[in-house]
């Protein structure tokens, strides 16, 4: 199941900061969550995964990830960019 194992490691390092409030965890799971928001935008997944639906952190992260892989794409087709690539 797409999220599955971001949303375990969600848990793990919720767990670990209240242990350990100066455990960095939080910050791999959300690149981790941002990473699979690019990923899926670039395999024409746009539909959230069920995972994170009830995570307003998850979530969020995700999306980011899709608006960035968004904004990439639009710079790559920029039609008055140099070689098209974003370069203005």
């Amino acid at each position: 199941m797409r999220g599955l194992d971001i949303r375990a490691s969600f848990a793990l390092a919720r767990i670990a900061s209240i242990t350990n409030p100066d455990n960095f965890d939080m910050i791999d799971v959300q690149n981790d969550t941002d990473t699979l928001g690019r990923n899926d935008y670039w395999n024409g997944r746009h539909e959230l995964p069920t995972m994170f639906a009830d995570e307003p952190f998850l979530r969020k992260a995700w999306e980011r990830g899709q608006d960035d892989a968004a904004m990439c794409e639009e710079l790559e087709e920029c039609p008055h960019c140099i070689a098209a690539r974003g370069d203005p």
